[in-house]
């Protein structure tokens, strides 16, 4: 990791569950989804539901869990989650802590249906699409590009 990827991290680890769920919600906005995100509380697993069209019927439709600030994500944690995933559905599951390795043989398994992102992940999303990013994300994520020689 590099010197920026560290201090982006340690700003994403300080948010609160749930403003780190809607980055999460802001960064799929701004690669061209529209988004249902789940209030606080009971969400059954789902946290987010993103898709294309505007009314969410076209395919894919995909769900997000977010797991932020707790313990690294086990394989129970995926089957849990992947048991919401209907026919023509896609799920990612996020965790700010990363995966056991159970999880990781879990997600090889389903990984036609789902894929999991870490923190190292939501950083690479979050650079390559911060552009496009809503200026209340910027104001909590506030970033500026810079330029340096390569020789």
């Amino acid at each position: 990791k590099n010197k920026a990827d560290i201090l982006i991290s340690d700003i994403i680890s300080n948010l609160d569950p749930y403003d780190f769920q809607y980055l999460f919600g802001a960064i799929l906005r701004a690669m061209g989804f529209k988004t249902i995100e789940k209030e606080p509380g009971r969400d059954r697993g789902i946290d987010i539901i993103a898709y294309k069209d505007e009314f969410g019927f076209e395919k894919p439709r995909i769900k997000v869990q977010i797991k932020h600030k707790s313990t690294a994500v086990g394989g129970p944690d995926l089957r849990n989650f992947i048991s919401t995933l209907d026919e023509g559905e896609y799920g990612i599951f996020v965790s700010s802590s990363g995966y056991k390795g159970d999880a990781k043989r879990e997600i090889e398994r389903y990984s036609t249906k789902m894929c999991i992102y870490d923190i190292d992940d939501i950083i690479e999303l979050l650079l390559k699409y911060y552009d496009n990013l809503e200026d209340k994300y910027k104001s909590k994520i506030a970033l500026t590009k810079i330029w340096v020689p390569i020789n």
